[in-house]
């Protein structure tokens, strides 16, 4: 690392800096402090607290940074979505007591919040993912970006279910569904995980492939 100071992220962020870090083979010396949701720290005359917020990315946060002329708000890329795959939504109870306080300054970013309706939860992609499953009279075929954990683990609760192995395919992905299996944020039964040598000669009905690329796209 070029800048010899501590960064602070969550458990599950810790986990995909590091990923990154040991493809550049940077790790060693990199100061990586983990956060909890809730907590804060002091950084000088600062102090920034972590504020859960839903994101498509587990453990996400916004924060709250208290400066001697005021309080600033920066959110963070969230989602309103009051059933979430991981049941984290975004703390609105905590920005309603922050919006009662007084902010100085709020920083807010969320895709497409320019355009008017709503997004769906989540949960509907789970939903889609199991019919899929269950029609499909070959090989399923999903693409999503490394880091998008929740959407690995509908993948893999729906194999199960309707008796798929899952492959996962790509040097980021493979590095970041075993990373999250370590710490926890993904959950595989026995068996449904698979290793691409297994896939030769394997019914095409009873497998799922999960790669990435650019944006998502292979």
């Amino acid at each position: 690392p070029q800048l010899k100071v501590p960064v602070y992220s969550t458990k599950l962020t810790q986990g995909l800096i590091s990923v990154k870090l040991k493809e550049r083979k940077a790790l060693t010396g990199a100061r990586l402090e983990v956060i909890s949701p809730g907590g804060d720290v002091t950084l000088g005359k600062f102090k920034v607290e972590f504020f859960p917020v839903c994101h498509s990315i587990p453990d996400s946060v916004g924060l709250i940074i208290y400066t001697p002329v005021g309080t600033i708000v920066h959110s963070g890329d969230f989602k309103l979505d009051y059933t979430p795959v991981d049941g984290k939504p975004t703390d609105l109870s905590r920005l309603a007591q922050l919006g009662a306080q007084g902010v100085l300054l709020l920083l807010s970013d969320s895709t497409y919040a320019e355009l008017p309706g709503y997004t769906p939860s989540e949960r509907v992609v789970g939903e889609t993912l199991d019919h899929v499953m269950a029609d499909a009279p070959g090989r399923v075929i999903v693409t999503t970006f490394a880091s998008l954990v929740s959407r690995v683990q509908q993948v893999i609760d729906a194999a199960a279910k309707h008796q798929r192995r899952v492959f996962i395919i790509g040097r980021s992905m493979t590095d970041i569904v075993r990373m999250a299996l370590e710490l926890g944020y993904l959950n595989a039964p026995d068996g449904v995980l698979a290793r691409l040598d297994e896939l030769k000669g394997m019914p095409h009905n009873k497998v799922v492939l999960v790669t990435t690329g650019s944006q998502g796209e292979p």
